[in-house]
């Protein structure tokens, strides 16, 4: 990663490994905590409901320059969802 984004490997590590870690392990937990009741009205004559089945292929675009962070934040729900 420093060599495609030009950043200094040692703010990678002290910055963006251990943030990535953490993100990582907050999805995993709030997965544990999802208990699929929200389900109802949020706006009048609106009905919402929760399914949990596979949608397909994800994808995800992310910046040169902050690649791991931004790639963390979109892989780390779709696995836990």
């Amino acid at each position: 990663q420093s060599r495609n984004t030009g950043q200094l490997k040692h703010l990678i590590a002290s910055e963006e490994v251990g943030a990535s870690a953490d993100q990582v392990r907050f999805f995993a937990g709030a997965a544990r905590l999802l208990n699929g009741t929200a389900s109802g009205e949020y706006l009048e004559g609106l009905t919402s409901s929760i399914r949990r089945e596979p949608v397909g292929v994800v994808g995800q675009v992310t910046p040169w320059n902050y690649p791991l962070m931004m790639a963390v934040w979109k892989i780390a729900p779709a696995l836990a969802a």
